[in-house]
């Protein structure tokens, strides 16, 4: 009996300490998401490579995000050559702070001093604190 409580009370503490990653999209786009110290994000945008454009990520002058997984791509139909697909990153909170996550749609043969064809930004601020509720709560 005590094994069972030992395995019990293992996998309860397993699942705590695991940390949801939240996924942005282009519908979070220019928008402020407020995130805890160590949680997980993924950036996840669509991409059509076969076109010759590519996502590129734009490293932020802040340490708060760590990259913990580079461009990785996946195609919607793995069955399909050239099929569109998504670009993910992976990222994590190191500690309290504000960044903005910019990514660029681009191809990888033109230079910064040529306009991308679009972009994304994700401004992320990292806290412990809990929101506030405003007055008309």
């Amino acid at each position: 009996m005590k094994n069972g409580w030992l395995i019990a009370l293992s996998g309860v503490l397993l699942c705590h300490s695991a940390v949801a990653e939240r996924v942005l999209t282009p519908l979070q786009h220019q928008q402020t998401i407020v995130i805890k110290p160590k949680e997980a994000v993924m950036v996840k945008l669509p991409a059509s490579p076969n076109t010759g454009y590519l996502w590129f990520f734009e490293k932020p002058n802040s340490e708060a995000m760590k990259l913990v997984q580079d461009w990785k791509f996946t195609p919607w139909n793995k069955n399909q050559l050239n099929s569109p697909g998504d670009s993910t990153w992976r990222f994590r909170a190191q500690q309290e702070g504000e960044v903005t996550l910019k990514f660029v749609y681009r191809k990888p043969w033109e230079g910064p001093e040529i306009e991308p064809l679009d972009f994304r930004e994700y401004k992320i601020i990292i806290s412990n604190k809990k929101p506030e509720l405003s007055a008309e709560s």
